[in-house]
């Protein structure tokens, strides 16, 4: 491979299922042989799902119990045990890492992603903007931006950002990321991958010129994690068992395409979108969240 190449490792573990007593230690079990694996292949960037820490729960539990699952298993920073294994994995590899993990900030819950470089600092804490409202995600504290880092890599520096699932379902998050600089967007995700969601995640790619890869979870949601280029063409793409997708994107390629083909921000009237940035009114599109709050835009 050349210097140029940025090598991404997604992480596709199982999920911890709900009921487990000390779930981030069942996080960390599930997820180790693959980290394991994963450092065999050198990588650059390695990225681990949404909400890890917690797992997949939807299980039929009362709505209270569940949220007091979330809300015992939520790290409180960057100097929880839990998320310190992870930044102890991007110093001993050399090696960013993006994980995914609720987080709990006095009595705001945040569902975030911490992004540690290869040294192991924290380059970005981002939490998620657009919340599953129609679920129990409605009791979450809703992100206020899309932010990107700058990353020391074996091929120099790259300007990153991060969405979390339900993110990408708004072409909105990948354009604010790909107009804050970022070459390469990760994705923490948690929900069911079908061909359409993968064919808009491709699209996000194409319409912004922009690399980006989504760590899933195997079971019980049927994997098919990913790393698509920045023309929307799939690199590497996962099944629907647990294992470490090792993707490589072409940084030399990348710069030369963004800074050539016709997407991205090469021809867009800004000046023209202001109805973008305000809510339309329109009463069809009018919903209530999951605790029957009117939903505020």
């Amino acid at each position: 491979m050349s210097k140029q190449t940025l090598t991404i490792a997604v992480i596709q573990p199982d999920a911890v299922p709900s009921g487990v007593r000390y779930p981030k230690i069942a996080a960390l079990e599930l997820t180790e042989k693959l980290l394991e694996e994963a450092a065999r292949a050198h990588p650059d960037i390695v990225l681990l799902p949404e909400i890890l820490n917690v797992g997949f729960s939807d299980d039929g539990l009362p709505p209270e119990r569940r949220w007091q699952i979330n809300i015992d298993a939520a790290v409180d920073g960057e100097d929880d045990i839990f998320i310190q294994r992870f930044q102890q994995y991007a110093r001993q590899n050399k090696c960013a890492v993006a994980v995914g993990a609720l987080r709990r900030a006095g009595i705001s819950v945040y569902d975030s992603m911490f992004l540690f470089d290869q040294y192991g600092e924290l380059r970005l804490l981002y939490d998620k903007v657009h919340l599953a409202a129609f679920d129990f995600e409605a009791r979450f504290v809703a992100g206020k931006s899309f932010s990107t880092a700058t990353l020391h890599t074996r091929c120099g520096l790259v300007q990153v950002g991060c969405m979390i699932c339900y993110d990408r379902e708004f072409p909105e998050s990948a354009r604010c990321l790909m107009l804050g600089g970022a070459e390469i967007v990760l994705t923490a995700n948690c929900c069911v991958l079908d061909q359409k969601r993968i064919g808009q995640f491709q699209a996000r790619a194409f319409e912004n010129a922009i690399a980006m890869a989504m760590a899933n979870y195997a079971q019980p949601l049927g994997g098919r994690s990913l790393t698509v280029d920045a023309e929307g063409e799939v690199v590497a793409i996962a099944g629907g068992t647990e294992q470490a997708l090792i993707g490589a994107i072409d940084l030399d390629k990348l710069r030369h395409y963004r800074s050539s083909c016709g997407w991205g921000d090469a021809f867009r009237r800004p000046n023209l979108y202001a109805a973008i940035g305000r809510p339309s009114g329109l009463v069809e599109f009018d919903r209530r969240d999951f605790l029957g709050r009117p939903f505020e835009k």
